[in-house]
C-alpha cells in the first residue's frame, strides 16, 4: 500500500510559501489580543450580550474581537485595555520571533503520525 501522507515538515513548509511572516506574526497577535478580551469576559462571568452593554458597543462588535480576525486599532486597544484595567503594551525593536521558514526547517522533520514526536510547545523563540 503506497504512503501518500506528507510530513508535517513538508507541509509546514508548503504552507509557509504562502504566509508571509508578517501575517504569521500579526495572527499572533490578534490571537493573543482576543484571548485577552475572552478570558476577562469570563472573569467577569459576562455573555456576550451584557459584554457589549458593559463595553458600550453591540454583540456582533464582540463576537468579531473574540474571533481572532478583528483588525483593532491602537485607539480601540487603549479603549477595552482601559474599560477592562488591562494592560497595553508595545515593544518595537529587534525581532526575537524565529522566522517560520527557518524554524520549519531547522528544528523538526516529522513522517506519519506525530503522537510519539516530541514537538516543541512553541516556535517563539
Amino acid at each position: 500500500m503506497k504512503n501518500n501522507s506528507l510530513s508535517i515538515n513538508k507541509l509546514l513548509e508548503e504552507f509557509s510559501e504562502f504566509v508571509a511572516d508578517a501575517d504569521i506574526k500579526s495572527a499572533r497577535i490578534l490571537s493573543n489580543i482576543s484571548v485577552a478580551i475572552f478570558k476577562k469576559r469570563m472573569e467577569m462571568n459576562m455573555s456576550q450580550k451584557a459584554f457589549a452593554e458593559y463595553m458600550d458597543v453591540s454583540q456582533s462588535m464582540i463576537s468579531k474581537w473574540e474571533s481572532g480576525t478583528y483588525n483593532f486599532t491602537i485607539d480601540t486597544l487603549i479603549r477595552i485595555c482601559s474599560k477592562l484595567d488591562l494592560n497595553f503594551d508595545v515593544r518595537i525593536g529587534k525581532s526575537e520571533i524565529t522566522p517560520f521558514r527557518n524554524f520549519i526547517s531547522n528544528q523538526w522533520s516529522i513522517q506519519g503520525s506525530i503522537g510519539s514526536k516530541n514537538i516543541p510547545e512553541r516556535v517563539i523563540a
